[in-house]
C-alpha cells in the first residue's frame, strides 16, 4: 500500500531534508529500494515547544492494521500515591526513547516512506505506532523492577521518570544507579531536561508537586492557557462540537491540580453529548 505526501511549501521542503540528514546519521532510518507488499505511509513536519521542528511519519493508515492490545501505564496519580510528606524528588528524561528499539528486518518494510523519489524505512521504533507505547512500557517496567530490587522507587511514563527516596542522599543514590543502569542499556539521557539534585518542589508531567504541603499545582503558562480557551468559548454564540471537545480536554488533563475539577466540566460534557 502506499500513500503520498501532501505538498510541502518551500520551508517545509527545507525542514524535512534536514530531519532525513539527521535520521540517517542517527540510523533511525535508512535508504532501500522499493519492493513488493511495502507500506508507504506519508510524513509530515510539526513543531516543537524549542522552536525545532520534527518530522512525523503519518501511520493512520497503518495503524487500523495493528491489534490492539490491553496494557496498563502508570499515571500520574501512581506517582502521587508513592510520594511521602517531605520526600525528596529528581527525575530523568530519555532522549529519543523509541528510537532505542530496533525494528526487526523483516518489518521494516511496513515503515517506508519516500522524498524526491528515494524511498526510505524506519529501523527503530517510530513515533506514532499504535504499539510503541505498550512496547516501551514493557521494555521500562523490566527496568523499574531492577531498581526496586535494590531498594529505590521509581514510577515512569513513557521516556519520563519521578525518582523518590525518604532523604536527600537516598534520592542521590537513585538518581546515580537509573542513570548508570538506563545508560548501560543503551538509553540516552536527556541532559537538559532531567533534574539530578532532589528537590521537594519538581515539575512532573507537566504538574508541580510539592512534597512539604503535599499539594500539586499548575504552573501559571497552563492556567493562562485554561483561562484564554474558556473565554474564547465564552465569547462564541455557536462553537462546533470539536472546539468543545478541545477545551474539555484541556480541563480533563488538569484535573489532578485541581480540586473538585470534575464539578466544573460535567455539565458541559453531558450537553457536549445530548448535541453530539
Amino acid at each position: 500500500m502506499s500513500i503520498r505526501n501532501s505538498k510541502f511549501n518551500l520551508k517545509e521542503e527545507k525542514i524535512v531534508d534536514i530531519e532525513i540528514e539527521k535520521l540517517l546519521k542517527m540510523n533511525v532510518i535508512q535508504e532501500v529500494e522499493s519492493e513488493i507488499n511495502e507500506f508507504i505511509s506519508p510524513i509530515f513536519v510539526r513543531p516543537k515547544k524549542n522552536g525545532e521542528y520534527r518530522m512525523i511519519l503519518n501511520l493512520k493508515e497503518l495503524n487500523k492494521h495493528i491489534e490492539y492490545q490491553h496494557f496498563k501505564m502508570d499515571s500520574f496519580e501512581s506517582a502521587l500515591n508513592l510520594i511521602k510528606e517531605n520526600a525528596y524528588m529528581s527525575s530523568v528524561d530519555l532522549r529519543h526513547a523509541y528510537y532505542s528499539d530496533n525494528i526487526a528486518e523483516q518489518h521494516r518494510k511496513f515503515l517506508r516512506f519516500v522524498w524526491k523519489e528515494k524511498y526510505f524505512q524506519y529501523s527503530c521504533l517510530p513515533n506514532g505506532i499504535a504499539m510503541a507505547p505498550r512496547l516501551f512500557t514493557k521494555i521500562m517496567k523490566v527496568v523499574y523492577a531492577s531498581l526496586r530490587k535494590m531498594g529505590y522507587v521509581n514510577v515512569g511514563y513513557i521516556d519520563d521518570s519521578l525518582l523518590l527516596g525518604d532523604t536527600e542522599l537516598e534520592c542521590k543514590n537513585n538518581v546515580t544507579e537509573t542513570v548508570n543502569l538506563v545508560s548501560s542499556l543503551g538509553f540516552i539521557v536527556h541532559k537538559d531536561k532531567s533534574v539530578f539534585t532532589p528537590k521537594k518542589c519538581i515539575k512532573f508531567l507537566g504538574f508541580y508537586i510539592d512534597s512539604e504541603t503535599m499539594i500539586v499545582t499548575l504552573p501559571v503558562e497552563k492556567q493562562d492557557t485554561i483561562a484564554k480557551e474558556c473565554k474564547q468559548l465564552q465569547s462564541k454564540n455557536k462553537c462546533k462540537i470539536r472546539e468543545v471537545a478541545r477545551v474539555l480536554g484541556i480541563l480533563i488533563s488538569s484535573l489532578p491540580a485541581v480540586e473538585f475539577g470534575k464539578l466544573y466540566y460535567r455539565k458541559i460534557e453531558r450537553e457536549r453529548k445530548l448535541k453530539h
